[in-house]
């Protein structure tokens, strides 16, 4: 890859909607065979996260992401002035806030993946309890992808099944957030917790209220599958009322049990778990802290 260095003027305002600065440095990278379109990086270390931009691995340079069409069609018309003027035009509008048009739907804020759930709508009807919620988990193989799509129906009273199917659910709802530019999917516990601070929620606390909850529940399973569903209402700008609502699904690989154990609220003794009662231990809170699973 060949990469040239650039600074572009936009056209800023004295007081800009996005932290975009009157000169900022570019690096366009370009494939030697044309084989895929230039690849357009914001060399700032704290370029703002915005919509159109493209998933980067973490530390590496925003990746902007500037026509909407594919560079079978770009090509047929792309030349070095209109592609400055393209990323001046990108600059300048993401500075006034329009850089996303009116018709365009709200940009989701986690990327996609292969593997799919099929949820119970009643897992979020109004004054439907927020607490862990049990669910049986069936997987079905697709042969089209290495993927599997899995089907979640809610547990008959009283009715056991197979250790492996049963999950316990639970529901977390974020207040309404401002879409900005698409993150990768978090990889573990810790990176998840770590993706939902931000957005005033405390994914470990809120674990450790519903494992207590789920193990001293006659019917809790310690060898249940942990389901993790996040309900992020999306909306335009902070003005705004939210246009949908982004729904996701975590599988967490431990069992509910251990998982309890490992944030401090499950003690085993003589065979059984039981949950503790009483505050967090800070031996438990140091622990966590570096929790991957």
């Amino acid at each position: 890859m060949e990469v040239v260095h650039v600074e572009v003027q936009p056209e800023v305002p004295a007081d800009p909607v996005n932290d975009i600065r009157v000169v900022e440095p570019i690096a366009t990278g370009f494939d030697p065979e044309d084989r895929r379109q230039p690849t357009t990086w914001a060399l700032r270390d704290d370029f703002p996260d915005l919509p159109h931009t493209f998933l980067v691995q973490e530390g590496a340079p925003k990746s902007l992401c500037l026509y909407d069409e594919p560079y079978s069609e770009q090509r047929l018309h792309w030349t070095a002035p209109a592609y400055i003027r393209r990323l001046h035009w990108w600059l300048s509008q993401a500075a006034i806030g329009r850089l996303h048009q009116p018709d365009q739907p709200v940009e989701p804020f986690l990327a996609g993946s292969p593997e799919q759930v099929v949820l119970p709508t009643t897992l979020f009807e109004v004054g439907t309890a927020r607490g862990p919620q049990a669910l049986a988990l069936y997987a079905i193989p697709r042969k089209s992808r290495n993927a599997a799509t899995y089907v979640a129906s809610r547990q008959a009273q009283g009715v056991l099944l197979e250790q492996n199917a049963n999950c316990m659910a639970i529901v977390i709802e974020t207040p309404p957030q401002t879409h900005r530019g698409l993150a990768n999917l978090p990889a573990c516990l810790l990176e998840l917790h770590e993706f939902l601070r931000p957005m005033d929620v405390d994914l470990l606390g809120t674990l450790r209220l519903h494992l207590k909850t789920w193990i001293m529940d006659q019917t809790g399973n310690s060898g249940a599958v942990a389901l993790i569903i996040l309900r992020i209402p999306a909306r335009r700008s902070d003005e705004l009322p939210p246009e949908r609502i982004e729904v996701r699904a975590f599988g967490v690989a431990r069992p509910v049990g251990e998982l309890g154990e490992a944030l401090g609220v499950v003690a085993e003794a003589e065979g059984y778990r039981g949950a503790l009662v009483g505050p967090l231990s800070a031996n438990a809170e140091q622990d966590t802290s570096g929790e991957r699973d």
